[in-house]
């Protein structure tokens, strides 16, 4: 008798159990899925610290090895559908806080389930920099654990269920912040006066003078306007001495991108008009000078360009350089005229290398 009761409560216990394993199970949280978005040294050595301090909780973090849209409207848009994409709950990445100091970063946490987006602040720390690598300037180590930390509360909070952040700009639901594209996009201007060399064959060490340019663009699309002048060079012989002065200016479009935040680099091709301002002097005698002239030919001219804006500088005053060449097809020709036809003795050169260093102000 007591066997039987014996086999009856254990029976009942073992029905117990299996019907209360499922709600067990069922209360147990799934591990929290975010994707962390990768686009400079300084975000691996970013990741490497988050990795770090959630390694204790349960979560799965996703590297995202891309470039990041410029404003805060379609990087939200971005993360959000490649979240979506990897099946992952949560986006984070850094920037930049460029409108108030881009030595400091910002520390972005979206929810994509809920639309809600944290967005914090980590000042600079002052002190010895992290190993981010040759490319960009070291980061203070404290401003990247610092960094890591606030990642670490947001995913916690998220995976004890709660919530972080505000809701993402103009949307009321999370299906309205996945539908949404990109915002319109943002156009940034800059400003440089400088320098500039073109070696012509006329003058040993070419015509120099100064030069500006401006310049807008979005995304890679960059267009611009540029001036240069030069200070006149003369050629002296025995019978004449000729000077040349050289004024030119070009419209040019291409293609322009950032490399770590602060490294921009472009290629461009314009075109435009040189001028020659031409005037001859005797020093023979015997030789008649021609009246001053204007001596115009068309102007295209291919170049690159790489430009420098630290962030000590809040990433708006930098210096560039310019490489390039002028393809000038009506170059002018210096000779004499001896009563048997116009005799050349010299010839500008019709391709001219250019090199420039300017100061530049840029809007971003």
């Amino acid at each position: 008798m007591h066997g039987t009761n014996a086999r009856v409560l254990a029976a009942t216990a073992a029905l117990v159990l299996v019907l209360a394993a499922p709600r067990a199970f069922a209360d147990v949280p799934a591990t929290l899925t975010a994707i962390v978005w990768v686009s400079s040294t300084t975000d691996r050595a970013l990741l490497s610290r988050v990795q770090g301090q959630t390694a204790d909780l349960d979560v799965t973090l996703s590297v995202a090895d891309d470039t990041l849209p410029d404003d805060l409207a379609a990087q939200l848009s971005a993360a959000t559908r490649l979240a979506r994409e990897r099946g992952a709950r949560v986006a984070v990445w850094f920037t930049l806080d460029r409108l108030a100091d881009p030595s400091n970063l910002l520390v972005h946490v979206a929810d994509v389930s809920s639309g809600r987006v944290f967005v914090r602040a980590i000042a600079a720390a002052h002190g010895d920099g992290a190993n981010t690598g040759a490319d960009v300037p070291a980061v203070p180590s404290a401003t990247l654990e610092a960094a890591a930390l606030v990642v670490r509360g947001a995913l916690r909070a998220l995976a004890q269920g709660g919530t972080i952040g505000i809701a993402a700009p103009n949307s009321t639901s999370p299906s309205s912040v996945l539908s949404r594209g990109p915002s319109a996009p943002s156009w940034r201007v800059s400003a440089s006066v400088g320098w500039q060399t073109s070696i012509d064959g006329l003058a040993a060490f070419g015509h120099h003078g100064p030069a500006a340019r401006i310049s807008g663009g979005t995304g890679l699309l960059e267009v611009g306007a540029s001036f240069g002048s030069a200070l006149p060079v003369t050629r002296v012989d025995a019978w004449t001495s000729v000077q040349l002065t050289r004024l030119g200016f070009d419209v040019w479009v291409g293609a322009a991108w950032t490399v770590e935040r602060q490294f921009r680099f472009g290629a461009h091709v314009g075109v435009g008009a040189v001028l020659y301002f031409r005037a001859t002097a005797a020093i023979d005698p015997r030789a008649t000078p021609t009246p001053p002239r204007v001596l115009p030919s068309i102007l295209v001219s291919p170049e690159v360009s790489a430009a420098w804006f630290p962030t000590a500088l809040r990433g708006r005053l930098g210096v560039s350089l310019t490489l390039g060449a002028d393809v000038v097809p009506s170059a002018p020709a210096l000779g004499y005229d001896d009563g048997s036809g116009f005799q050349r003795f010299q010839t500008l050169w019709p391709v001219q290398p250019r090199i420039g260093l300017a100061l530049s102000l840029a809007t971003e």
